[in-house]
Order: structure tokens, then sequence, then C-alpha cells
């Protein structure tokens, strides 16, 4: 999927955002920290919340029904993470061999570039982390703060080094533990995430339960992770819109997975109204309006997301509406722009966009491209997504028998969505075997019906 999983980045769930994974809901309040705050010349002007603003009591929610307490409002909400950005910057000049002010400051920094779903904020977010590590590696939240950083970057081994140094050394840490069950997950290491999957079901922690539905959407349980996600956003004790923002992204996805675009629509336009600016959340609804036909309103968004971001998957689906409308020429003109894009990408952080590479090149007829970048990222990591990629563009290399192996071997894990069921049909059907194809093609459209 796409680099908004980069996102998805991402903290505490799958990575891969377009990957249906979602990134972490961002962490971090409405105020500056203390770190920022000890700069007096850096110390920003920061409006308060109106007079009468209370923390929301938890209210029940419907699956399909948008949270409707309050929370701070974006002006409020940007102009504060910004501003404790630029005042940790002057902290960190004037004491630069602080380690706990650069986990602060690269914190922030990867808390902008998901929101936004800019690569290269995420990029320079771990480089500072780094050397927080490299300061004071001894420091828990400076590894966890890491290990985040470099799922988000897909440096998945990485990632699981940083929080097996922490459960090593404190194996109770909540953090590191629901972050390793996550980059587990992403590795495709079932068999050892799972048994921590069930764990952590029981814990009262908003983001692991959170965990805990998107994981159950991926193994076909749908009904119950949409239950579990309104029941996550109905219990949200705070006033951070990000944090809701993400939640509604998370609980919209589940349904336009499901075909279900109406229902969709609806939780991603409350939370691109709860949190302006929110990429990942006007990405997925201009997704949604590109599919219900209203191609004009998907440009104009597409064009609002890619201005922002520069992510080349959307970017891609900006030139896919472009020509469904008939503008043959703006979408040649876009995807010649993508594929510049991507092939930079590949030479600066090649892990964190193989995947949405070898797509592009796939959509694009060049399976040559496609199954080396494809081979490439499943080498990085043997979860189902990667080896339905692979089998895909083994199957459109010619390779029909090792497409068939690489399928198996995916739909022997543990996940159960439309998207892999629709490869194997079309895996199956490439293959010359139409029963085997037609039965994963009823498999799909027994998730969506508006599989084709």
């Amino acid at each position: 999927m796409s680099l908004r999983a980069l996102a998805v980045a991402a903290c505490l769930l799958l990575a891969g955002c377009k990957e249906t994974a979602p990134a972490p809901p961002p962490s971090g309040g409405t105020e500056p920290t203390e770190a920022a705050k000890s700069a007096p010349e850096a110390r920003p002007k920061v409006r308060k919340a109106p007079v009468g603003h209370r923390v929301p009591v938890a209210q029940p929610l419907n699956e399909d029904e948008p949270a409707r307490y309050r929370t701070t409002s974006s002006a409020i909400y940007w102009g504060n993470l910004d501003a404790q950005v630029k005042a940790l910057e002057a902290a960190v000049k004037r004491r630069p061999a602080d380690g706990g002010l650069r986990r602060q400051l690269g914190m922030a920094m990867h808390q902008q570039g998901f929101l936004r779903g800019r690569l290269g904020r995420l990029g320079e977010a771990l480089d500072v982390l780094d050397m927080a590590v490299e300061l004071d590696g001894g420091s828990f939240d400076n590894r966890v703060a890491r290990a985040k950083a470099r799922q988000s970057l897909h440096d998945f081994a990485g990632a699981l080094a940083d929080v097996e140094f922490v459960l090593g050394k404190q194996p109770a840490h909540r953090g590191a533990r629901a972050l390793r069950t996550s980059v587990l997950w992403a590795l495709g290491r079932y068999a050892e995430a799972l048994p921590e999957l069930r764990v952590a079901a029981f814990s009262p922690d908003a983001t692991t339960q959170a965990t805990v539905a998107h994981l159950l959407s991926q193994t076909g349980k749908v009904e119950q992770a949409r239950k579990a996600y309104a029941a996550t956003a109905s219990g949200f004790r705070g006033v951070n819109p990000s944090t809701v923002a993400w939640l509604e992204v998370q609980r919209g996805v589940t349904f336009l997975t499901a075909g279900r675009w109406a229902e969709a629509r609806r939780l991603f336009e409350a939370a691109t109204e709860r949190l302006d600016d929110f990429t990942l959340a006007e990405e997925h609804l201009a997704e949604v309006l590109a599919r219900s036909g209203e191609s004009a309103q998907a440009e104009a968004l597409y064009r609002r997301v890619v201005e922002r971001s520069g992510d080349p998957s959307l970017r891609a689906a900006l030139a896919d509406v472009l020509e469904a409308r008939g503008d043959t020429a703006g979408a040649a003109a876009q995807r010649q722009r993508v594929r510049k894009d991507l092939e930079g990408l590949l030479k600066g952080r090649p892990a964190a966009v193989w995947a949405d590479a070898a797509r592009f090149f796939l959509q694009r007829g060049d399976s040559r491209r496609a199954l080396e970048l494809a081979r490439r990222n499943a080498d990085l990591r043997q979860d189902a997504r990667s080896l339905t990629l692979l089998a895909q563009a083994q199957s459109a290399a010619g390779d029909k028998d090792g497409a068939l192996v690489t399928l198996q071997r995916a739909l022997a894990t543990p996940v159960r969505t439309a998207e892999l069921f629709t490869a194997a049909h079309a895996v199956y059907a490439a293959a010359g075997r139409p029963v085997d194809a037609a039965k994963w093609l009823a498999e799909a459209k027994a998730l969506n019906p508006r599989t084709e």
C-alpha cells in the first residue's frame, strides 16, 4: 500500500497505511512539552481552549456512528504542534547532548510527518531519534520512540531490535510489548504475535484496544472489529483531535473494505472535520468519492493531499481519477512524475517504498520491475500482503507455478481479507484453475459484495 501507511507508519499498529494497516494514533496532547516550555525565547503563544471545555465522558456508539464529543480545535492543535517543534529545535541547539530533548523533538516531528503524510519528515524524525539513542541508548523511552519511527519506515528488524532491548531489561514494559506485537505481525511472524494479541485483548489501554480491533479485521472478524473500534472511540477520555480523527479513519476502513461506501464516507468526513489537513483521512475520503462516481470532488481532494504530502502513491491515484475523467494527457503527466519520484525514493529509503513501487509498476505493465521490487519487499517481511504482492508479480511475469506456491503461503496465514481472496482468484485464473478461482472469488464477495 501507499506511503500513507507510513504513516502507518506507524506506532502501535501494523505498518503500511494504504495497506489498510493503520498507523498509530498520534501521541501527545495539545500543549507544548515541559522541555519546550523551558526555552523562554521559543515559547509559543498558544490560545487556550474555550471556557467550559471538559474531558468527555464515555458514551456508547453504534459501529457506524461518528464520535460527537468535543476536542481541541484543529487550529489550536496544529499551532501547538508546530510551535512545539520549533521550541524543541531551539532547546536542542542549546543542549545538544540531551538525549531526552532529542527524543521529544523526534516524536513531535514524527507526528507531523504522519499526520501530513510526509515521508521526508518521517525520515528526519528518525535521524533525530537515532541521535537520541546514540546519546542515551539505555533510555527505554528513547528506544521505544525510535522503534516506532523505524516501523513507520518499514525497518522492522531495527524496530524489533529496539523493543527487544527494552523487554530484555523490563519485560513488563507495556509500550514495548504492544509495539512488539504489531512488528511481529508486520513481519508475518503470526505464531509469535497471536498469543501476545490475546493478552492485549484484556488491556484497558485504548491504543492497545485499537490494535486488537485492527488485527480482528485482518483475520476476517470484521463485525467484532467494528464493535471494538466503536467501543474504543466511545471510551476515549481526552481532547486530542488527532487521536479521535485517527480512530474514525480506522473505523471507516472496515466499511470501505466491505464495499459499504456510505458508512465509510460518513466516518472519513467526521475525521476531516475533526482534524483538517489530516492526509490519511482526506485520501480515504477521496478514494470513496472516486469509487462513488464523484470524480470532480475526488480529483480536487487528491490534488490537495498530493500537494501537501508529495506521496507518489497518492499521485498515482490522482492519475487514475484523471484518466477516468477522460484527461489522458493529465494522467500521463502525473504518472511520469510518480515514476520519477519513486525512483528517487528507491535510492534514498527503499524499504519504505518497495511495496508501493512494485504495485505501481505492476499496474503499468512493467512486470519485470514489479517482480524485482516485490521480491525485495518480501525479503523484508513475510506477511500475507507482501506474499500476495509477490504472487501477483510472479503471475504477471509468467511464473504461474511460482505464483501459486507463494499465494498458498499467504492463504496459510491467519489473514482473511477480500483483497487476499481477490488476488487468489486472479492468480488461480491465470494458472488455468477456474474452479479454485471461482472459490476464492466467492470468498472475496462474502467479505465485500462489490468485488469484481
